[in-house]
């Protein structure tokens, strides 16, 4: 997966992104739709079945990041579209597994961030 393939379009000079750290344990690529565990304020992938804060999403992936080595400090710096204005593709996003009842709710969660979905190309 590449950028392009989801982000059709975000603010000059960078202003969407944001610098977050990766909770370790995990191995994402690009367009992953993250969520933030309240507890430790560390980034992971989006999963709606959650209680802990990562059933809300709170941006996308830019970069691959391998964070899957485990322990204290296999935490992973990584980047993330955090804001708008942005569009997406949300075709081309990645989600966890069995995620689809919760794909409207974190696209909503998105909006209110600033990030559009929006399938025109």
């Amino acid at each position: 997966m590449y950028i392009g393939d989801w982000l059709k379009f975000e603010e000059r000079n960078l202003y969407c992104r944001h610098a977050v750290t990766i909770l370790s344990g995990q191995k994402l690529v690009s367009g992953t739709v993250l969520g933030v565990v309240t507890a430790s304020g560390k980034y992971v992938a989006f999963d709606g079945s959650q209680g802990d804060g990562r059933q809300t999403a709170a941006g996308i992936l830019v970069f691959d990041v391998d964070a899957s080595a485990t322990g204290t400090n296999a935490d992973t710096q990584g980047t993330i579209i955090a804001r708008g204005p942005a569009t997406i593709n949300p075709n081309q996003l990645t989600w966890l597994a069995a995620q689809t009842a919760y794909v409207a709710a974190a696209l909503a969660s998105l909006l209110a961030l600033g990030i559009v979905a929006g399938t025109g190309e």
